[in-house]
């Protein structure tokens, strides 16, 4: 007989929240936390939608969409009678990021909208450790969403325009090299 060990992971709770900012790693100056706080205090006032962060400590083996959840269902994001709430989870030492989207919001903010907010404001921000940068730009973008109201941040990207000659020619070679190693295969 196979016996296959399956490894369970608790979830650990890393506290309580003290308010819509909570930076358990601590990665965030004090007045970029301010700063982010705000913004999300003066939204979560004017509309009935509570967007909250959470930087947390490691998240020893759990998948960080289960980690989300749970946190956000721990929290009570956004109410559990209208669950119009917004959860953005960032594991720091698994380099993992979650938007966590209570049912309420889920026709504003599908989970292709989310991933797709976390390649293109999140991870080039993290890349450069602008940690900052990354939560603030995201946290607007969704707003912008809920609210239905304007154009999304710009999103910046990568400046190809200094691809050489050199570098077209190198990759058409890498190219035609992987077609005829293929097709010399195949005879």
């Amino acid at each position: 007989a196979l016996s296959i060990a399956v490894t369970t992971h608790a979830y650990t709770s890393p506290g309580n929240p003290t308010g819509y900012v909570n930076d358990f790693a601590d990665i965030l100056s004090l007045s970029e936390e301010q700063a982010l706080t705000k913004t999300i205090e003066d939204f979560n006032t004017r509309s009935e939608v509570e967007i909250a962060v959470a930087i947390v400590p490691p998240i020893d083996g759990e998948s960080i969409e289960q980690y989300s959840n749970l946190l956000f269902r721990e929290w009570g994001i956004g109410g559990v009678e209208s669950n119009q709430g917004i959860l953005i989870v960032a594991a720091m030492e698994e380099r993992l990021v979650r938007i966590e989207v209570g049912y309420g919001l889920e026709g504003a903010v599908p989970d292709a909208r989310a991933s797709s907010l976390i390649r293109d404001y999140i991870l080039p921000a993290f890349g450069e450790s602008n940690f900052f940068k990354g939560l603030d730009e995201t946290t607007r973008a969704l707003m912008v969403l809920i609210e239905g109201s304007g154009d999304l941040p710009p999103v910046e990207m990568p400046d190809v325009s200094g691809a050489s000659a050199f570098d077209m020619w190198a990759a058409f070679l890498i190219f035609g090299y992987v077609i005829f190693s293929w097709a010399v295969s195949v005879m």
